[in-house]
């Protein structure tokens, strides 16, 4: 019997909430993220869990991820996570609009700095 088998649900939010902070990441950096085995495993054994591969997460996945919004793929490299940004090279909605807001922002400032009301 495998540790995730006797942890029950603990495992199962441990991974997810790894996973979830993952996905933050990629997120805020406007990326795609593929987080690799030896990585998890790192991850997971400072929480006192044995190693997992891909065939152990396809057996749980579903209560990782029961609403299906965290975990794109699990492949043989990793677990590719769902993200805002569906490849590297195409800018989401929201950091399109950032941009739009960073000139706004920067012509304001440049508006106040020269003394114009």
């Amino acid at each position: 019997m495998r540790l995730f088998e006797v942890a029950g649900n603990q495992f199962q939010d441990d991974l997810a909430n790894v996973l979830k902070v993952m996905q933050g990441r990629a997120n805020s950096k406007q990326t795609q993220s593929v987080v690799p085995w030896p990585a998890i495993n790192n991850m997971m054994s400072a929480q006192g869990y044995a190693e997992i591969n891909q065939d152990m997460m396809t057996k749980v996945k579903d209560q990782v991820d029961p609403k299906g919004d965290l975990i794109q793929d699990i492949t043989p490299q990793g677990i590719v996570l769902k993200t805002e940004v569906s490849t590297p090279e195409e800018p989401t909605a929201s950091s399109k609009d950032s941009t739009a807001g960073k000139s706004v922002d920067q012509m304001a400032h440049n508006v106040v700095s020269k003394g114009f009301n």
